[in-house]
């Protein structure tokens, strides 16, 4: 679990820059006749790093590096659990396809992952666009609190329907193509 983690922090350090460009790229409307702030990645974390420092590249990455955490901790349990009451211990009584039985877990454990760290993200989100001299938010703690104030807890939720529909399928193909690589694997030796 430890490497886990630290690949995953590893890997979050690295490509987090090109989160928050890619947030902030996607959020850089400008009226008709007027210039968008920025004018592609490059040039988003040049002007980013002139006016706000190489910092502003993280912003929000400690919420990201929590959410990281209990996202894969949440997400590889609830699987365990429900591939050990659905598949595991009755892998012979349903007539059910296991390829399909794992496609169905894969998607719920997903989906519990995603709703429990879904208002992390949301959080994150915001603080990435955060910039300026009238920034909205102090921190993360002020973002939170300003957040549940004026919209409640369902402003953490902001967007979650899309999230949902990215999310259930691409837990389903991770973890069906995990056990089926692991059943492959465990017959043929290969590792």
């Amino acid at each position: 679990m430890e490497c886990a983690v630290f690949a995953g922090l590893t890997t979050l350090i690295v490509t987090y820059p090109f989160d928050v460009v890619k947030t902030r790229l996607s959020l850089d409307l400008a009226k008709k006749g007027e210039a968008k702030a920025y004018n592609g990645i490059w040039n988003c974390m040049k002007v980013s790093k002139k006016h706000y420092g190489v910092r502003s590249w993280y912003s929000g990455f400690v919420l990201a590096s929590l959410s990281t955490v209990p996202y894969v901790a949440i997400s590889l349990a609830s699987y365990d659990i429900l591939r050990d009451v659905f598949i595991v211990n009755k892998s012979k009584e349903s007539g059910v396809n296991p390829v399909l039985r794992y496609v169905g877990l894969g998607t719920i454990a997903g989906l519990f992952a995603q709703l429990a760290t879904y208002p992390l993200d949301t959080i994150r989100k915001r603080l990435q666009v955060n910039l300026g001299t009238e920034t909205m938010y102090k921190g993360s703690l002020d973002c939170i609190k300003k957040t549940l104030a004026r919209e409640g807890v369902k402003g953490f939720y902001a967007g979650i329907v899309p999230t949902l529909l990215k999310v259930a399928p691409a837990a389903a193909i991770q973890f069906t193509a995990y056990d089926l690589l692991k059943e492959a694997s465990a017959k043929t030796n290969y590792f």
